[in-house]
């Protein structure tokens, strides 16, 4: 008896996919990668607001010596001051240093799909809360506020 190989004139060894037609898949893997390239792209845009991009633009301002992109100590410890006012730990401030002057020795922009895409990567700033700077002192007012009432009724109790 043959082999189903044999019958079809294939080599039984060959393994082949049916039901796919070569002229459609090209086109069809084609528009996947430029969807998967347009994602990447729009997921790699940073809202001006974000600590990140705002950071990484005043490291651009800072930066001498053209593509050298170099940072004097004092500059660089200014700026490490300035990140953590904006939220930014040490270290990923730290990062967004580097990732900027790498930007800038190789000619590109902080708004470059791939520098912006660097970017992304470090962890965002902390979020702050509104009141943040302002519990300390309104619980010490009220605290006082208290003593000085609890003080005024005794005096008038007397």
């Amino acid at each position: 008896m043959p082999s189903v190989g044999r019958l079809h004139g294939a080599n039984p060894r060959t393994l082949r996919l049916v039901g796919i037609d070569e002229h459609t898949q090209a086109p069809r893997t084609a528009r996947r990668r430029a969807a998967v390239a347009s994602e990447n792209r729009q997921a790699a845009a940073l809202d001006l607001e974000d600590a990140r991009i705002a950071f990484a633009l005043r490291v651009a301002e800072r930066l001498d010596g053209g593509r050298a992109a170099i940072l004097t100590p004092e500059t660089r410890r200014r700026l490490l001051h300035a990140s953590s006012k904006m939220g930014l730990e040490p270290f990923d401030a730290s990062l967004v240093i580097a990732i900027v002057q790498d930007a800038a020795r190789r000619g590109e922009t902080t708004d470059e799909p791939m520098t912006a895409g660097r970017l992304k990567l470090v962890k965002p700033a902390k979020r702050r809360a509104a009141f943040d700077g302002v519990l300390l002192p309104a619980a010490a007012a009220i605290i006082l506020a208290l003593i000085a009432l609890v003080s005024m009724m005794s005096w008038i109790t007397r």
